[in-house]
This record gives structure tokens, C-alpha cells and sequence, in this order.
């Protein structure tokens, strides 16, 4: 399901098509891609394979246990629903799990990092979050895109809980430099 029109022609009156799946098209693309090669090229020097693949592995088993999550709603979306994966929530797995991976290694096995870079990439991350959870959809309400309480209140604290940490790890990174 590319659009909402291919969506609601396939039968499915509610969903997520890919063109307005914020996070996972469009975030992805825009916000995360460059700040991963902005973080690989400042940094990336700092980090050893032994850390890249100790924390791949780890990063990949979080990353495909939110996936099969995900892939259990019951509304249709263009990267998973109904009890599996698509095609284009496969290769979402591994981009998550890739960009994760650096993001982690930035937060957590990088010294000397510039303060406003670090402001920067968390306030990203952090609208990334929002938007890649439905909030810029929800506050839209197109006809196709549901609103319900549970799914905006657990938006709103996934959002606001990698805020917080977010924040809290840049309170720390900035005293101990």
C-alpha cells in the first residue's frame, strides 16, 4: 500500500500507507540517514567492530521483537500488520536495526562530542519518534487514519520517555566531558 487511494481501493477503509508513514518513510529518509552519516563522519572513527557487532546483535533481537510486535495490529499498514512482515517492513527491520545501532554507539561509546551536535541529534530523534509513532497523522485526522485513545496515549509516552532519556543521557554526556 503505497497511497491511501491504493489502500481504501485494496478494501482497507483505515491503515497506514507508506507515502504518509511518516517515520518509517519519510523520517527515515530526511531525518535519521543524515544524521547517521553526520554521526559516522564525526565519529565513527572512535568505534571499534568488536563494539559494532557485539551491539548489532543486541540492537537486531530489540529491533525484530518490536517488529513482531508491530506486525500483530489488526489495522493495516504498509511495513507490517496482521501477523507479518511485508516486503518493506523486512527491509525496515535491518535500516532500524543498522541506524540503531549507530545512535546507540553515539549516546553510549563516543567521547569529545560536540554540544550542540548532540542537542541537535536528540531533539531529531525525538521528533523522529514522534512523528514515526502517528502523532503528525493523528493531529492531521485524515478520514483513513483512526484515532483512538489507547494508540495516541501510547505515542505520546513512547515519545515523551525517549525525550526524557534523551535528555538525561545529554545532562550526563555533557558534565563528564
Amino acid at each position: 500500500m503505497f497511497s491511501p487511494k491504493q489502500m481504501i481501493l485494496k478494501g482497507h477503509q483505515n491503515g497506514m500507507p507508506w507515502i504518509t508513514h511518516f517515520g518509517a518513510s519519510w523520517g527515515d529518509f530526511f531525518i535519521i540517514t543524515p544524521l547517521v552519516v553526520a554521526m559516522l563522519s564525526l565519529y565513527g572513527q572512535q568505534w571499534s567492530y568488536k563494539e559494532h557487532w557485539k551491539l548489532i546483535v543486541l540492537v537486531f533481537v530489540i529491533t525484530a521483537a518490536f517488529h513482531f510486535l508491530w506486525s500483530k495490529n489488526k489495522m493495516p499498514d504498509c511495513l507490517a500488520w496482521n501477523g507479518y512482515l511485508t516486503s518493506a517492513g523486512w527491509v525496515h527491520l535491518v535500516y532500524m536495526s543498522c541506524v540503531l545501532t549507530f545512535i546507540v554507539l553515539f549516546y553510549f561509546c563516543t567521547s569529545h562530542i560536540d554540544p550542540t551536535f548532540l542537542v541537535v541529534v536528540s531533539i531529531l530523534v525525538t521528533f523522529h519518534i514522534a512523528i514515526g509513532n502517528h502523532l503528525l497523522i493523528t493531529i492531521l485526522r485524515p478520514s483513513w487514519w483512526p484515532v483512538t485513545i489507547p494508540g495516541l496515549l501510547n505515542a505520546l509516552a513512547v515519545t515523551f520517555g525517549v525525550g526524557v532519556a534523551l535528555f538525561i543521557r545529554c545532562r550526563y554526556i555533557l558534565a563528564h566531558q
